[in-house]
Order: structure tokens, then C-alpha cells, then sequence
């Protein structure tokens, strides 16, 4: 009798689970070669036997589990026994069955865990924690130029981002974050969004795209921007939560109407035009 199990390797989150369909009477050791050669070419450097599987139950929704996961001596599944020893009925829908981990290598010629570029960028960077003494004020810098004369949604954004063709790109090693980052003002989520988010970017977009804090040719400092092969394309600002969190369920438009709101947007929108460009991203680290 076959079933489906839903597989996932440690350290990834749920969007990266991947189904295997096997014969239950199969033993284990026939499962790891199933998930080898699933996994091609990412696991094309090592050999099935050297991977690890856990049985778990973890629901589609609870991504906190996977990072905080811990993998007992009890639930792994040995390679000669049969899957049905695991798993003797068909596992519940939407819900992670079985981690895979991947081998370590003494000789350092190769590292895991190894993802595609699409699961590197959908790594998501840990929270930052806002201190007690942070300053709390709503104020931003004023915005001075020509207001746009319209602020409307990206509405295929989603279609456009779904074009690319990730599978066509280079493996990587899973990015490094720092958890540490406590926040008292505005240069403490910029340092947040340098390490966790534009250094990861250069790891896994450079050379061709290089995300820094270099100045530009125009009047007015963006925090950060983005050149492709030494080309503006793209300003980034960073605010502290407290700067957009009046902003609630409004779309961005709705938010532009407001006295907060717009020098907001009209800050950022001035770097897009003394630049001439057509992108820029507003953020407080945790929200875009």
C-alpha cells in the first residue's frame, strides 16, 4: 500500500516541505534513496545512506516548532526496518511527517545544509526586540520636493516575482542570522536590516547585485540601495515600528493620505525620483 509522506529538511521551513509517495513495505534505506533522487541535484554529492530521518508531527502552520525543533534518539527511523513500522496508517493531511537531516563532512568539502536560491531567500531572518528605552516617537524626517501625484498598488507584484526562474540558479548554504539585535532607535534596525538582510542578499544575489549603504549622486540619504553591475535599480529606508504602526490594515494609499503617512512615502519617493527609478522599499525589518 502506498502513501504519501511529507518531507522537510532540518532547518527549513514549511514552504520548503517536498511529498514522497512509497510503497509502506518498503524499508527505510529504500526511503532515503527515494528522497536522494528527489532531492537531485541538491544531494548529488553524497550517498543515501548518510541521511537521517525522523518521524514527526508537526502542523503546515506552526513554523515555530521547526525552529526550535529537537530531534529524539527515539523517533528516528532505522534503514532496516520497514516504513510501515513508522507508519502503519496514512499519515494526517497538512502536516510535516518526516525531517530529513543532512550528513556533515569532516573533510570540509562540503557543507550543509545546501538549499536552492528560491529556499535561501525564503529563509526567514529572525525577530528584532524593541528595548524599553527605545525611543517611541512618531516622528520621521520631513519630506521636502514634489509630492507623487498618486500612490496606487503593485498589483501583480506576486506574478512578476512568480516568472523567475529560480531553478536555474546555484546551491547554497543555509544564511546566517543574528538574533541579538535589540532596538533603542532607528540606527539599531538599520545595523538589523545590514546584517540580516543586505549582507544575506550579497551572499546569495553578488557579485552582480551589491546591497550597501553607499551614498548617491542626489541630494537626500536613503539608508540603503541596491546596484546591479554598479547601476542604481533600487533605495531602501528603514523605520522603527513605532514610525508606521498607525498604519494598521490601511493599503498603502489609504496610509498616504495621512499626515504621518505621507511624509512618510513622499520621503522615500523623492529618493526615487532624484535617482530616476522605478523601485524602493519602505521597511521596519519585520514588515516591507
Amino acid at each position: 500500500m502506498s502513501i504519501t509522506l511529507l518531507c522537510l529538511v532540518k532547518g527549513n521551513m514549511t514552504a520548503s516541505a517536498f511529498p514522497i509517495n512509497i510503497n509502506k513495505g518498503q524499508l527505510v534505506g529504500y526511503l532515503k534513496k527515494v528522497i536522494k533522487a528527489e532531492k537531485a541535484p541538491e544531494f548529488d554529492n553524497f550517498p543515501a545512506d548518510k541521511l537521517r530521518l525522523w518521524k514527526v508531527t508537526i502542523p503546515g502552520d506552526q513554523d515555530d516548532q521547526l525552529r526550535n525543533l529537537i530531534l529524539q534518539d527515539s523517533d528516528e527511523l532505522l534503514a532496516i526496518r520497514k516504513i510501515s513500522k513508522y507508519f502503519p496508517d496514512s499519515p494526517p493531511e497538512k502536516h510535516i511527517h518526516v525531517i530529513v537531516k543532512l550528513p556533515c563532512n569532516n573533510n570540509n568539502t562540503y557543507s550543509f545544509p545546501i538549499l536552492s536560491l528560491k529556499e535561501a531567500l525564503s529563509c526567514i531572518p529572525p525577530p528584532i526586540t524593541y528595548s524599553t528605552d527605545c525611543v517611541t516617537s512618531k516622528t520621521t524626517t520631513k519630506a521636502v520636493g514634489d509630492p507623487p501625484a498618486s500612490v496606487q498598488l503593485w498589483d501583480d507584484f506576486f506574478d512578476k516575482v512568480n516568472q523567475f526562474r529560480f531553478d536555474q540558479q546555484p546551491i547554497f548554504e543555509r544564511p546566517k542570522f543574528d538574533d541579538r539585535f535589540v532596538i533603542v532607535d532607528e540606527e539599531d534596525v538599520r545595523n538589523a536590516i545590514n546584517f540580516n538582510i543586505c549582507m544575506v542578499l550579497n551572499d546569495l544575489t553578488g557579485p552582480d547585485y551589491v546591497y550597501s549603504r553607499k551614498s548617491t549622486d542626489t541630494p537626500g540619504i536613503p539608508d540603503f540601495n541596491c546596484h546591479l553591475v554598479g547601476s542604481l535599480i533600487l533605495v531602501i529606508e528603514a523605520k522603527r515600528k513605532h514610525v508606521l504602526e498607525n498604519m494598521g490594515e490601511e493599503t498603502f494609499p489609504e496610509f498616504y493620505q495621512t499626515n504621518k503617512g505621507g511624509d512618510v512615502i513622499q520621503q522615500i519617493y523623492n529618493y526615487m525620483g532624484g535617482n530616476e527609478l522605478r523601485y524602493s522599499i519602505l521597511t521596519t525589518y519585520d514588515n516591507h
